[in-house]
């Protein structure tokens, strides 16, 4: 996981534990009410007084999920725009660290379904389309799965409708059991090629965790010929052959300053793949709205359709 450089200095140190749940605060980007006929998107740029790297903020984050989705429902009513969050905006505790195998694996994701199922408030949520960053952690040491989970009203959520991390950053290269187990199989197994890809929405969706995005900066390409990432680079494009309306990027922390490679490989996503590429993060909470304008969507068709929910 990357920080993208987010200073030690305003981290919580571990104090989510023990602090009540806290309810959101909502705007829109410049205070502007998007046209729910036209919006089929909704990005959430996020406070990092919610986030921490390798932090458990489950229980704080018990309401988010919900406010978010009824704060939607009083302007969209029964239009359902899918809702993209950053990656970590749910992060649970994990009993131990996962073995790199394809079984631990699933094991890990499905108690982090479980947890999202039993300990949230999902009375508006279970409403609406969500594309939730689930992480899960070792408090204070790693965060060893991270993940994108689909969320809909209709669905079940099974292992094809979740995205999970790949590609790691080089501080997180140690602990993400992913990325190892590639490594020791030396390709993708079947059971990590998860259908990031998604239409049922009459939309088409590609998500991204994080980091990945990184593996389609220019200087990446140009400097890493790890046979592992390139396996990486070869199953996102082949997730993305089909008609692709947007890719959805859940970042933990980015502010206006972070790194140019980020975005070099966004705009190389979009294209390379031909769509709209969303950018969902946290950030530094006065800095919200820079941020957001900093990473506004790029490429495609569609960044009209796309609205800026600010959450502190």
């Amino acid at each position: 996981m990357s920080t993208g450089g987010k200073p030690r200095s305003q981290t919580h140190q571990g104090t989510f534990e023990g602090l009540p749940p806290s309810k959101p605060r909502l705007k829109w980007l410049n205070e502007l009410e998007p046209n729910p006929d036209a919006t089929e998107l909704i990005r959430l740029v996020v406070d990092d007084d919610r986030w921490d790297l390798n932090q458990a903020n489950a229980s704080y984050q018990r309401y988010a999920l919900d406010e978010v989705s009824a704060f939607v429902k009083k302007l969209f009513g029964r239009r359902r725009p899918v809702i993209v969050s950053p990656a970590g905006f749910i992060t649970a505790s994990l009993q131990r660290a996962p073995d790199a195998t394809e079984s631990e694996i699933d094991r890990s994701s499905e108690d982090l379904e479980i947890i999202l199922k039993t300990q949230y408030r999902l009375s508006h949520a279970k409403q609406h389309d969500w594309l939730v960053g689930l992480d899960g952690c070792l408090p204070g040491l790693c965060t060893p799965i991270q993940t994108v989970f689909r969320l809909a009203p209709s669905a079940h959520m099974q292992p094809q409708q979740v995205a999970i991390k790949l590609y790691p950053e080089s501080g997180e290269m140690k602990h993400l059991v992913c990325w190892h187990l590639i490594l020791a199989q030396g390709s993708i197994p079947a059971a990590l090629s998860r259908k990031r890809w998604s239409n049922d929405t009459g939309r088409s969706f590609l998500s991204l965790v994080c980091h990945e995005a990184v593996a389609f900066s220019s200087r990446s390409l140009s400097t890493s010929k790890h046979p592992s990432r390139d396996h990486f680079r070869k199953h996102i494009k082949s997730q993305g052959k089909n008609k692709l309306d947007y890719i959805t990027v859940s970042a933990h922390w980015l502010s206006p300053a972070s790194s140019s490679a980020f975005k070099d490989g966004l705009s190389n996503l979009a294209t390379a793949l031909g769509a709209t590429v969303v950018v969902s993060m946290f950030s530094e909470g006065n800095m919200l709205t820079e941020a957001a304008r900093e990473f506004a969507p790029v490429g495609g068709v569609c960044a009209e359709k796309i609205a800026t929910l600010l959450v502190h």
